[in-house]
């Protein structure tokens, strides 16, 4: 059962950074990242980037900021990932 959340949560993320590729889709991105986060992801790292991609494309970069506050909180691996996204 948790693997089917895993696999749930990586496609809703998929799908959030898909979305991404057309900025009139960017609420439908925040949505679909945030549904990703809910179902509890083996990468949550990865899907607050996701989410922080998605608040960047719709102005909210302080929102944005504190996304990759907790992607990097959980995996300092993803730092310079974060800092790109507000740049």
């Amino acid at each position: 059962r948790a693997r089917a959340h895993s696999l749930r949560a990586e496609g809703r993320r998929l799908y959030a950074e898909a979305l991404l590729r057309e900025p009139a889709d960017a609420a439908a991105a925040l949505a679909q990242a945030e549904l990703a986060l809910a179902a509890e992801p083996e990468q949550p790292a990865a899907a607050h980037l996701t989410r922080a991609r998605a608040l960047r494309a719709l102005g909210r970069r302080r929102d944005a900021a504190r996304a990759i506050d907790a992607a990097v909180a959980l995996d300092a691996s993803v730092a310079d990932q974060g800092r790109a996204i507000l740049r």
